[in-house]
Parts: structure tokens; C-alpha cells; sequence
């Protein structure tokens, strides 16, 4: 019954404390609100009626969560400028907060030849907001490990840091001293550069400091996979390739060219029923 309660709060949108106790409803809040959108365009067309000013009333969407709003952000450069080109494409099987942190250490470890065994200590310098969700040293689940950075980072390190990060890194229960002597080497740092960079904390300074007390830094902005740092389509397809290992090459051709011809499309079922594994 706790599950069921839980999966209906946190259908109501901008609930997340799915950051402090993991779970597997993250997972489903972009399909669930995806679903509700479209059933409800379908319920309007077959006749169902609703207010038609819900947004704006006392009673209303905006009020029923901010004492302030600006309405005209609904229709400022509507149909210009699309937010679809806005989202991010993340590069490491984790939360998107754990892209920065990740892909600075990567970046530090091999632009300064860093040896694993020679670091005494990882400063991950961002706000306030994602040192409180997002620093769990021994998270429970799946779900919590994807969100808590210094365990991420212990799993990059003792990969080598070489490569992105898989959703099946994030599967292993690790348990041993040596991955943990890792993870508690990463220390959160309230960088107020950063947080004004970013409040909601998706941007991070990584300083690795080696045991010879030499330290090495660098601010990630813009993580692989960001609008500002995208991935090429040919990056794209072969991560694409590489992930569904339940289709055959054939199915994912031919969806690969149902997705480049996308617009074109009149019936998305020419798709969605490519998606299936039979």
C-alpha cells in the first residue's frame, strides 16, 4: 500500500524525494507525464470537457503552485524556439546532475596522467542543493547509487577512468574496502561560482589532489551530451547499436531510418511497433 501511495504523490509532479530514498519511480515520471498529455488531448477530442481556464484561476495550476508567476513565458517565442533542441542527452547512466562530476574526473585523469592509487582526495565543488541530495556514501539501491556522486565516482576510479559510465555499473552491489577507501575520498564543496552558474546544481569544479599534494582543477559546463556540447549523430547511432541488444541489426536499421524521417511520419505506429521485442 506505502508503494501505491507513493507512485500517486509523485504523480503530481515536482515531488523528488526520490533523491534521498532511490526507488524505481523516477524511471517512469517522463513516460507517466508523456501518457497523461496525450490521453488527455484524446479525452478533449472524443468530447470530455475540463475548465477551460485552469492555468490562471485562483483555484488554478499557477497559484496551486507559486504565490508568483509569469504567465507570458507559456507563448514568449511559442513555436520559435522549441525546447525539444534544449534537452540534454546524458553520457553516463546516471542522474543528470552526476555528468558533470563524472566527466571532470575523466577529463582530469587523462589530461594529467593521473595514477588512481596516487589520489588522496576528490573536491567536488557545486550548490548547496546537490551536495544535500546527491552525496549518499552508501546508498541502498539501483536508484540511489545513480544519484549519489561520490559513489559514482568511486566506480569511474576504479574502472580507470577511462570510459562512461553504464547502467550496469550502477547494478553491482560493490562492497569491498578498496572501492569504499575510493568513495570517501570524494568531498563535497559549496563553490558559490558555480551554484550562481547553475542553482539547481547540475554544474560542478572538480580538484583531485594527489597524495604529493599537487592538485589539479577544472569547471565542467557544459558535460558531453549538453545542447552546448552535443553528441554527433554518428555518436548517437552507435550508442544507440551498442544498448539495444534484444534487436536485431535489421530492426535497428530500419528504426534508425523511421527516427531520421521522423517528421514525415503519419502514423507513429510505423515506429512504436519497431520498438517492440518479439
Amino acid at each position: 500500500m506505502s508503494h501505491a501511495i507513493g507512485l500517486a504523490a509523485s504523480y503530481a509532479s515536482g515531488l523528488a524525494e526520490f533523491f534521498l530514498q532511490g526507488s524505481t519511480i523516477k524511471r517512469i515520471h517522463a513516460g507517466k507525464a508523456a501518457h497523461s498529455g496525450i490521453l488527455s488531448a484524446l479525452l478533449a477530442k472524443s468530447g470530455i470537457t475540463a475548465p477551460y481556464n485552469i492555468l490562471e484561476t485562483d483555484l488554478g495550476f499557477f497559484k496551486g503552485y507559486s504565490d508568483s508567476y509569469d504567465s507570458n513565458k507559456l507563448t514568449e517565442n511559442l513555436g520559435k524556439n522549441l525546447k525539444i533542441m534544449e534537452i540534454a542527452v546524458k553520457s553516463h547512466g546516471s542522474g543528470r546532475h552526476l555528468q558533470s562530476p563524472l566527466d571532470g574526473v575523466i577529463s582530469l585523469v587523462t589530461k594529467h596522467n593521473i595514477k588512481i592509487d596516487s589520489i588522496e582526495e576528490i573536491r567536488v565543488g557545486t550548490a548547496q542543493i546537490t551536495i544535500d541530495r546527491l552525496f549518499d556514501y552508501e546508498p541502498n539501491d539501483v536508484m540511489e547509487r545513480q544519484l549519489s556522486i561520490p559513489y559514482a565516482i568511486g566506480i569511474v576510479l576504479s574502472k580507470g577512468a577511462k570510459n562512461y559510465l553504464e547502467f550496469v555499473d550502477f547494478e553491482k552491489n560493490i562492497e569491498n574496502e578498496a572501492f569504499f577507501n575510493l568513495v570517501n575520498k570524494v568531498k563535497p564543496v559549496v563553490d558559490m561560482e558555480m551554484a550562481e552558474f547553475a542553482p539547481q546544481g547540475h554544474v560542478s569544479r572538480i580538484t583531485i589532489k594527489l597524495k604529493d599534494q599537487k592538485e589539479f582543477t577544472e569547471a565542467i559546463i557544459n558535460p558531453k551530451g549538453n545542447p552546448e556540447n552535443p553528441f554527433t549523430t554518428d555518436e548517437l547511432k552507435k550508442r544507440f547499436r551498442k544498448h539495444t541488444t534484444l534487436l536485431s541489426e535489421d530492426k535497428k536499421d530500419l528504426i534508425l531510418t523511421n527516427v531520421s524521417k521522423l517528421e514525415n511520419i503519419k502514423n507513429i505506429n510505423e515506429l512504436t511497433c519497431d520498438l517492440r521485442v518479439k
